[in-house]
């Protein structure tokens, strides 16, 4: 009994714990090696928008990490933006913001921003449980609570593994 109960826990948090990469591969080209989520719901808002995010990581002369994030709610403006920002509020009270969208512009509705984590970022997101999240792409920002099916912290993890 004891062993069956301890299989069902391994499994349980395995399962937990296997997000998907949509990428993971090196580049014939550069020889970088890419690895990247697909996208997640990270956050969502009182009104019932929601935040998605994938994370990036490129490996060449050292660790190199990004985020697209896209949002469901009403158009806040375009990717590419230099007034756009993500603000990441931990569970311990500090913020990490992420700016100047380094995307190419896009003013579809469905438009995903990109920006650059730096590693000491990249090691907070990781490591600690968000506890709110503020997206902005210009024209406009949302509010959002933590919801979805993986904290950013385990797609962050994913990466790495």
């Amino acid at each position: 009994m004891k062993n069956l109960i301890l299989s069902l826990l391994l499994t349980l948090s395995l399962s937990v714990s296997s997000q998907k990469l949509a990428l993971n591969q090196i580049d014939e080209d550069t020889g970088y090696h890419i690895t990247t989520t697909e996208f997640y719901t990270i956050g969502a808002s009182d009104s019932q928008g929601g935040l998605m995010a994938s994370f990036v990581r490129i490996v060449s002369n050292g660790d190199h990490y990004f985020v697209k994030v896209k949002s469901t709610e009403s158009n806040f403006g375009c990717s590419g933006n230099t007034d756009s920002y993500i603000q990441f509020l931990l569970e311990d009270g500090t913020m990490i913001e992420l700016s100047n969208d380094i995307m190419d512009s896009d003013c579809n509705g469905d438009s995903i921003s990109g920006f650059v984590i730096t590693k000491d970022q990249f090691i907070k997101l990781r490591s600690k449980k968000l506890y709110k999240i503020k997206f902005n792409q210009g024209r406009g920002y949302a509010n959002y609570r933590i919801a979805g099916e993986y904290y950013v912290h385990q797609l962050a993890v994913a990466l790495i593994q």
